[in-house]
Formats: C-alpha cells, structure tokens, sequence
C-alpha cells in the first residue's frame, strides 16, 4: 500500500486505506513470511492474529523458513479437508468458505514442528541468518554482473565504488577469518 502511494508516509497510508495505526502494524507483521509464504497466506485467508504464533516466531528465530513452509502447508492441507462435499475438487484453497484456523492450531503445530526439530538435533536458526544469506547472494550477483558494466563509469564513480568495494573486501575479510577461527575451534 506505501509503495502504491509512492512511499507516501504512513499516516497518509492509513487515511488512505482507511486502517488504524494497529492495523497496520498487524499487516507489516507478516513482513516476517517470505513472498512465497504470504501467498499461501492469502489462500488460506486467515487473519494475522492467527497466525501471531507463527510469525512472531519467525521474527525472533526459533522458526525457520523451511519449518514455516511445512506449517503452512499443513494448515491448507487441513483447510482442504474441511471444504464441504458439494464444493467439487478445486485446488484453490481461497475460493472456500472463511477456514477454521485459529491461533491455538498454529500454536500447536508450531510447537510440533519445533519439538521435532529439537530433537532432530537441529538448532533453531537465527532470524538474521536468511536476510544476511539472501543480501550476500544479491551483492554477489550484482557483481558478477559488474565486468560488463564498469566501462559506464566515468572516474569518480569507479574511485567511489573502489573504495565501497575495499571497505566491502575488508569486512568480507574480517567476517571470514571468525569463521574460520570458529570452525577451528569446533574441530579441535
């Protein structure tokens, strides 16, 4: 909605939209899932305070994306089964009366899930590890790309990039050696 009204500020947004200022900081809550989730989200059509114990999870890490992924799925697999008989064999979960999801069933399943990842021996992921992962994939594509490009630079712009990429260089450098320091240490 803020990218609709050309990143307008969020009062404006709100008036806009006609949302309270609580309602929008419900909506920018399932920020938290990734496109792919939010879609199944919209399928699903739950409200965002059933789904509170999933994605405040997500945002503080003991959830990982994948782990979200199979919650979800398990929720329109269960949303599937509760179509009445005469609704015919759609696919599309969304076109189905209002679900009968609600926040203690994603509590549930969430607890499952993580139950099994605990005693899997998987340690829950930290919630900066995917964005940092995803910024690092970005950054290195761009670069790849980058050989091509460089001719378009006039002098300033490539000395002002030379020095990004030396600082970029110099914290890659840094980030690498306490790694490699850890894993040292785990190995020993």
């Amino acid at each position: 909605m803020k990218q609709v009204l050309h990143d307008a500020p969020w009062e404006v947004v709100e008036q806009r939209f006609r949302l309270s200022e609580g309602r929008r900081k419900q909506l920018l809550r399932l920020l938290a899932f990734s496109p792919a989730q939010q879609h199944l989200i919209a399928r699903l059509r739950a409200p965002e305070t059933q789904l509170r114990p999933l994605h405040a999870a997500l945002r503080e890490g003991s959830l990982t994306g994948e782990q979200a992924d199979r919650i979800l799925h398990q929720l329109i697999m269960r949303t599937a089964q509760q179509r009445p008989e005469g609704e015919g064999d759609t696919d599309d979960v969304g076109s189905m009366a209002r679900p009968a999801i609600d926040s203690r069933t994603v509590a549930q399943l969430l607890s499952r899930v993580q139950r099994a990842a605990t005693s899997a021996g998987q340690a829950p992921r930290p919630k900066w590890l995917d964005p940092l992962k995803a910024s690092i994939g970005q950054a290195r594509k761009g670069l790849e790309r980058f050989p091509r490009r460089a001719e378009e630079l006039d002098d300033a712009l490539a000395m002002e990039l030379q020095s990004e990429l030396d600082q970029l260089l110099t914290t890659l450098t840094s980030a690498l050696e306490v790694l490699k320091q850890r894993n040292g240490e785990h190995m020993q």
